[in-house]
C-alpha cells in the first residue's frame, strides 16, 4: 500500500513560490511560513551579510521609518499635556521591545557565529604488545596475566600523566 499522493495544484503553486523566493524574485503567493524559511535560509547562505544595495535600502527605510515616527506639532502638544506619558498599556512596550531584539540577536550570533572547540588532549594509545597480552588474557591464557599486569600499569601511569597535565592535579 503507497501512502504517496501526488501534489495538489495549490501545493504545486506553493513550491514553485517558494523555489522562485529562495532564487530571489518575488513570490507574493508563497506561504508566510516558507517565505520565512526561505529568508533564512537565504540568510545562512552568506552568514546574514548585507550586500551594499541592501544595506543602503534599509538604511533608507530606516532612517524614514524613523522621521515618520516623530511626533508633529499637534501631538507634541497634546504629550505636553497628558506629562508626556505614554498611553495605558504600552509602557512595558519600552522594554519588552528591546528586550526581544537583544534576546534574538543573542540566539542568531549563537547560531551564525561559529564557536572554537578547546584543543582536545593528546591521550596515548595502547601498544600492539599490550593489546595481545589483553586478548591473550581474554582466550583464558593465564601465562600472559604478568606481562598483561605489568603493560596496563606503564600504559595507565602515561595515561593518567596526560590527563594530569590537560586538566591539573585533583585538589
Amino acid at each position: 500500500m503507497d501512502d504517496e499522493r501526488d501534489p495538489t495544484e495549490e501545493e504545486i503553486r506553493e513550491a514553485e513560490a517558494l523555489a522562485r523566493a529562495l532564487e530571489g524574485e518575488a513570490a507574493d503567493e508563497a506561504p508566510g511560513d516558507a517565505m520565512e524559511t526561505a529568508a533564512l535560509l537565504r540568510a545562512s547562505q552568506d552568514r546574514g551579510e548585507l550586500s551594499e544595495l541592501r544595506e543602503r535600502a534599509v538604511r533608507k527605510r530606516v532612517l524614514e521609518a524613523d522621521v515618520a515616527q516623530e511626533p508633529n506639532a499637534s501631538e507634541a502638544e497634546a504629550l505636553e499635556d497628558k506629562g508626556g506619558e505614554d498611553e495605558p498599556g504600552t509602557r512595558w512596550v519600552r522594554w519588552v521591545a528591546p528586550a526581544a531584539t537583544v534576546a534574538a540577536a543573542a540566539a542568531l550570533m549563537l547560531v551564525f557565529v561559529p564557536a572554537e572547540a578547546p584543543p582536545g588532549t593528546q591521550l596515548p594509545q595502547p601498544g600492539a604488545g599490550l593489546l595481545k597480552a589483553q586478548a591473550a588474557a581474554a582466550r583464558g591464557a593465564g601465562a600472559e596475566a604478568a606481562m598483561l599486569q605489568a603493560g596496563m600499569r606503564r600504559f595507565r601511569a602515561r595515561y593518567l600523566a596526560a590527563l594530569e597535565r590537560r586538566y591539573g592535579g585533583v585538589e
